[in-house]
């Protein structure tokens, strides 16, 4: 049985209202998505608020300004997560401090005004990025100093999550000591 011919211009047609009935149905999804992450952070935001009033009551809520905090690595924790992904990506490789930082000025689109600024973003966000995994145990700081003498710019890697049995063996060395 051969298909019946169908017009171009009903086909393409055709084509189109089905693309865009489905890109419809996405931000549809998107919306109740975004509607009930609204209602989330506005009871968060309710509920802070009760706080502030209970543990500054002499300051006025209006003096709490607006921020969009985490905007510039398109939002809370992407920074993070990154990081450990590009550790994780290299390991069992180092990787410096500074190529974490031009990585890092890449895969978020970021410029800098200055070398002042530059070296902010570096010793804070990225710093205090590495300094929390480190403190959690997701990544070790690698020290070359000895070997090469002088200073030298920090060297970090991914630490794979450990097995139970080494997890076993390490507290029996240490109750051994």
């Amino acid at each position: 049985m051969t298909r019946p011919w169908t017009p171009p211009a009903v086909e393409w047609t055709a084509n189109e209202l089905a693309a865009l009935k489905g890109e419809l149905q996405r931000i549809d999804e998107q919306v109740e998505r975004l509607q009930a992450r609204r209602t989330g952070v506005q009871a968060q935001v309710d509920a802070l608020s009760r706080v502030f009033g209970l543990v500054a009551p002499d300051i006025p809520l209006v003096h709490v300004p607006v921020v969009r905090a985490h905007a510039r690595f398109g939002g809370r924790g992407n920074l993070r997560t990154w990081l450990l992904k590009t550790l994780e990506a290299a390991y069992p490789r180092t990787v410096d401090t500074a190529t974490l930082m031009q990585a890092a000025t890449q895969a978020f689109g970021l410029s800098f005004a200055s070398e002042k600024e530059q070296m902010r973003f570096r010793g804070g966000n990225l710093g205090r990025a590495l300094r929390k995994a480190l403190a959690e145990g997701l990544v070790e700081r690698i020290h070359f100093e000895e070997v090469q003498g002088g200073d030298t710019p920090g060297f970090w890697r991914w630490r794979p999550p450990q097995s139970a049995l080494e997890e076993l063996r390490a507290a029996a060395q240490d109750a051994a000591e």
